[in-house]
């Protein structure tokens, strides 16, 4: 038997019984029933359930294609849930597929939390009412219930029903929720302890840059935006600019883990790390372009002698042309990422005296230098442009409505 009643449902309930173990949950949480009365499984979280659901009840994850006898197939009435025992409205949660929840709640007490919601439950300025003003009910079926259903108990102070710990996915959906309605001021005594996890989890760029980092999680800059943390946001668009690459498409970006870019609530994101990637890509890129000009223009001092300039110039060419960098750089989906592409240069910048000893020692050339290409040091000059580009990665805009964001909630240190 499970801990919820019915079989134990594999890595969903584990998580639940490892987190009630653990005192992560609310101390009075609502569970989640199945919709078929032929399952008696309950859930913590109704994103658990709609796990649940697709991987054991429906085809293929399919809703419409239920994967079970005709007889089980039976649905449940919708759950229902009092917040406040004089509520004056209805708010309904969840879809049809998965099962819906009518809670019962006090207007007022919503109209406090979101200044949506007053308009939607009190009406406009100008005396114009909404159908759901009228009616005194409102479905919320296209938002997380998980995040729909915590505000509503911080709006009507029941706390207990308020978890330790919330999953990154949980906090992300909980910050599009707060950042549509408006209302992230209202989780304030308890959003700096949620992000704790997710702050710590974040690679931290002052090591070794010669190993490669992956990052390509865009649900940390939307938690950061929407609770004012400038320091989760610059560190987290600094790794997403280090390691992302351009879409197939023009004007898009290729962040491998991401189904849908146009999902970040973050505005003009992408563009920002567009140009930054570009801008910095161009800096690095022109260091070496540079080199070559200048070697294509000289030649070996020694009388009908073309051992090393030109040997110097083709190991060149064909390390760039290796990165798809030259002659020109025609499409930037072609480059690979800007961490990749760094670690590369410095490989050519490393191996260009190597490769030039090896002629001088052949005897080839007397008159050869050893020097690096134009006689730039050119580790530091792609450390430069690295750290100048990454310096400026996140946008002015970005950054006033964080620090904006941050002296309403008081969050985090001022920065």
């Amino acid at each position: 038997m499970s801990l919820f009643g019915g079989s134990v449902d594999s890595d969903a309930e584990r998580s639940h019984k490892r987190q009630r173990r653990n005192g992560d949950q609310a101390k009075d949480p609502f569970l989640w029933r199945c919709p078929y009365t032929s399952c008696d499984l309950q859930f913590i979280w109704a994103q658990n359930r709609l796990k649940h659901l697709q991987r054991s009840h429906w085809k293929g994850g399919d809703p419409a294609a239920p994967n079970m006898p005709e007889e089980e197939k039976t649905r449940r009435p919708n759950q229902v849930l009092s917040l406040y025992d004089g509520g004056n409205y209805i708010v309904t949660l969840g879809s049809k597929e998965e099962g819906l929840l009518e809670v019962a709640v006090s207007s007022e007490a919503l109209s406090i939390a979101s200044p949506v919601w007053r308009v939607l439950m009190s009406g406009g300025r100008a005396g114009h009412q909404f159908k759901e003003a009228v009616e005194r009910q409102a479905s919320f079926v296209e938002d997380d219930p998980d995040s729909m259903l915590l505000l509503f108990s911080i709006a009507h102070m029941e706390f207990n029903r308020v978890p330790k710990v919330l999953e990154i996915d949980q906090l992300h959906a909980l910050a599009v929720t707060c950042n549509k309605y408006d209302c992230a001021n209202r989780v304030t005594p308890w959003a700096r302890s949620w992000m704790g996890p997710t702050r710590k989890s974040l690679p931290n760029r002052k090591g070794n840059r010669q190993k490669e980092t992956e990052f390509s999680d865009l649900r940390v800059p939307d938690i950061a935006w929407t609770f004012g943390d400038t320091e989760t946001f610059q560190l987290a668009t600094k790794l997403l600019l280090d390691n992302v690459t351009h879409g197939n498409a023009p004007g898009t970006i290729d962040f491998s883990d991401w189904e849908d870019e146009d999902d970040v609530i973050v505005p003009q994101y992408n563009d920002c790390l567009l140009q930054a990637r570009e801008r910095i890509l161009n800096g690095l890129c022109g260091v070496f372009d540079e080199a070559v000009n200048r070697l294509s223009s000289t030649v070996c001092e020694e009388p009908n002698h073309t051992g090393c300039h030109p040997f110097a110039l083709g190991y060149l060419v064909r390390g760039l042309r290796v990165l798809d960098i030259w002659p020109v750089r025609v499409s930037y989906g072609a480059i690979g990422s800007i961490n990749f592409v760094y670690r590369q240069l410095r490989v050519l910048a490393g191996q260009y005296p190597k490769e030039v000893r090896k002629v001088e020692s052949s005897g080839i050339c007397e008159n050869i230098t050893t020097e690096r290409p134009d006689g730039l040091n050119v580790y530091e000059s792609l450390e430069k442009i690295l750290l100048d580009g990454m310096a400026s990665a996140t946008h002015t805009y970005h950054l006033d409505r964080l620090r904006m964001t941050n002296r309403k909630l008081k969050l985090f240190p001022e920065n």
